[in-house]
């Protein structure tokens, strides 16, 4: 009961689980299951703690790009054909099937999260070249998608099923477990075959294949059987990709490799004029007014923001303060293309778990994203608000204390590397002028 209760709060948990209760793997009786503590009760304590698990997941990385979002989808297709599958070949628990096929590609999906450009060349060359996944990831990282996810299984302590399906089987040591570990395998190629390299089930070698059964037989999926997966899978996702407003051509590798030739064409490092010496010549004349008697800090500051705006770096550049309660964060001072907007967008509350303004004034890191290329920050109030697609934050620390954050961005063009450096010497400028601010007060 106390179960349902916590599933009764999540709408999205609820549906599923009332679905999966009602399928014809669970319910036999032919009566309608709408009771969620029937349903818990029907499906277990372990099978509602994987698709609980399972959800998240996806609602974690399918809120990002597009092309995130159907890789997602991929992933999610995966797992709907381990767990018919498993049901096909009597698998006891086909949703530990349905867990291990979602979790099955985990390291090409965080490389696409983390690594955008990086995996961008790797589609690219899978459809130039002709070649495998498994060989354009080694030709662009010098190591496999695979190697990744299990090395990840090992550090996050994740259950010995989802490994051994992610080493393929390698380390099975019993039937069952050959038996999931070749479910979820054949769960993926069948995703691939179908949808990545748009093949149909009769002319594909996906009906060649072979899986190995609860007894440790090799056993065949008959077309019949195979048919009925596809279509059951097919009608499983059909309302997420409907939702999402993604068609299932887009997971073809032509129209994944077409993306890609953007994300990289588009990262292209920017062709503005850059006065790097313009900007070396304001920081240098910046800290040499420090001692000045006729210092003042504001002007100070926004003399500094100028600089990373008037010689081609960024279109704007924000110092934001944060509030005497350190609950919120405001820009004061702007520079730059639409700055006094841009200063009225800049306000946003602490208490909601903002990943970009997290990482920025409660862990202290320099960010420099790429919103093409790192989706991590996508789901920021920053973004949100602002709209480019490149920027930096940096935290202005005073006294072991974050007092506030430079902000900068750009909207098309990604800034040039040779950056970072001058933007870490205004933001140590900045914060040298608040404590000398302070010390006068």
């Amino acid at each position: 009961m106390q179960l349902a209760r916590v599933v009764l709060k999540d709408l999205g948990l609820t549906t599923q689980l009332l679905r999966v209760a009602n399928s014809s793997l669970y319910n036999r009786s032919g009566k309608r299951i709408i009771s969620i503590p029937h349903a818990v009760a029907l499906l277990g304590w372990d099978n509602v703690r994987n698709l609980a698990g399972a959800m998240r997941f996806v609602e974690h990385y399918a809120h990002g790009s597009p092309g995130l979002r159907q890789l997602m989808m991929f992933s999610l297709l995966t797992a709907t054909h381990a767990r018919q599958v498993a049901g096909s070949v009597g698998y006891a628990r086909p949703e530990e099937a349905y867990v291990c096929g979602l979790l099955r590609n985990l390291g090409e999906v965080l490389i696409a999260c983390y690594h955008g450009r990086q995996y961008a060349s790797v589609l690219t060359a899978m459809q130039q070249d002709h070649v495998p996944l498994r060989t354009a990831a080694m030709q662009v990282f010098s190591f496999s998608f695979d190697d990744v996810a299990l090395r990840l299984a090992d550090a996050w302590n994740m259950p010995a099923a989802v490994r051994i399906c992610l080493d393929g089987g390698a380390t099975a040591t019993t039937n069952e477990q050959k038996c999931l570990a070749s479910v979820t395998s054949y769960g993926h190629e069948l995703t691939s075959a179908l949808y990545r390299y748009a093949g149909d089930l009769k002319s594909d070698p996906i009906q060649l294949r072979t899986v190995v059964n609860p007894q440790g037989n090799l056993r065949r999926i008959p077309p019949s059987d195979l048919r009925r997966i596809v279509d059951c899978a097919s009608e499983d996702t059909g309302q997420t990709f409907a939702t999402l407003h993604i068609p299932l051509e887009s997971l073809r590798l032509d129209e994944q490799a077409e993306r890609a030739r953007h994300v990289l064409a588009d990262g292209a490092p920017t062709s503005l004029p850059l006065n790097l010496s313009g900007i070396d010549m304001a920081i240098q004349v910046a800290a040499e007014g420090l001692d000045l008697p006729t210092f003042e800090v504001s002007t100070y500051i926004q003399s500094l923001l100028e600089a990373l705006t008037d010689h081609g770096a960024f279109e704007r550049a924000l110092f934001a303060l944060m509030s005497e309660e350190r609950n919120s964060i405001r820009a004061r001072l702007g520079s730059g293309m639409d700055a006094d907007e841009a200063i009225g967008l800049f306000s946003f509350s602490l208490a909601r778990n903002d990943s970009m303004l997290n990482a920025a004034i409660k862990r202290r890191h320099d960010l420099w994203v790429d919103r093409k290329a790192d989706l991590r920050h996508e789901g920021s109030q920053v973004f949100a608000a602002l709209g480019a697609m490149h920027a930096v934050v940096f935290p202005v620390v005073v006294d072991d204390v974050v007092a506030g954050v430079l902000y900068a961005d750009r909207k098309q063009t990604q800034p040039p590397a040779e950056l970072r450096s001058r933007v870490d010497q205004i933001r140590s400028l900045i914060a040298a002028a608040i404590a000398r601010m302070r010390l006068s007060q």
